[in-house]
């Protein structure tokens, strides 16, 4: 494309488009005379840099299953992918709650302290034992330590079991994915497909 720019009264230069910085600089009389000022060309301007950061896609908030997560505890086994998800968790309390509540209703209908009793009777009886209850072994979850992956032990199984019947611990999650009678035990619920996929590698 060509402009036409007038130098002065009696001449016509004819000059690129792309030039016009250059001549208006060489001849100011052609602007200052009437208030001008020199265009600053587009590819002079400053223009905000487009990001090629690639932003991570959108996900529901689960760990991406083709990342290895990091141990939830420097001196743990147990990894983040490892722990059962609080569905599964709340299902396995539900199957033991109505084991317990059967029992109860057979040997003393109404009776809510019993029921209660009988529901830490199997979670401290089987857990400390072979490290799974009734719904833990529903849901494919198995109860361990954290230390070193191995059934929790008599001590650990009285006092997560305490805290749970307390209701409100098992409220309390922490950022490592735990809930807090978990945490004060040293213990964690785990999917046993992991623990078998760790022990065959």
């Amino acid at each position: 494309m060509l402009s036409v720019l007038r130098v002065d009264a009696g001449s016509i230069i004819t000059v690129r488009k792309d030039d016009f910085l250059t001549v208006s600089r060489m001849f100011p009389a052609c602007y200052t005379a009437r208030g001008w000022r020199p265009i600053t060309p587009a590819r002079h301007r400053y223009t905000r840099p487009v990001s090629t950061r690639q932003h991570p896609a959108p996900h529901d908030g689960r760990a991406d299953p083709d990342t290895p997560q990091p141990p939830i505890d420097p001196s743990a086994v147990v990894h983040a992918d490892d722990l059962a998800s609080m569905g599964r968790r709340l299902g396995g309390l539900l199957v033991d709650w109505a084991i317990a509540s059967l029992i109860g209703w057979a040997f003393l209908p109404g009776n809510s302290p019993f029921v209660l009793g009988v529901w830490a009777l199997i979670q401290i009886s089987l857990v400390s034992t072979i490290g799974a209850s009734f719904g833990h072994a529903v849901f494919g979850m198995r109860v361990v330590r954290v230390s070193d992956g191995g059934l929790p032990g008599l001590l650990p199984t009285l006092v997560r079991t305490v805290l749970l019947a307390l209701f409100i611990p098992g409220l309390v999650w922490g950022r490592d994915g735990r809930p807090a009678h978990d945490r004060v035990a040293g213990t964690a619920v785990v999917l046993l497909k992991a623990i078998r996929g760790r022990q065959a590698r």
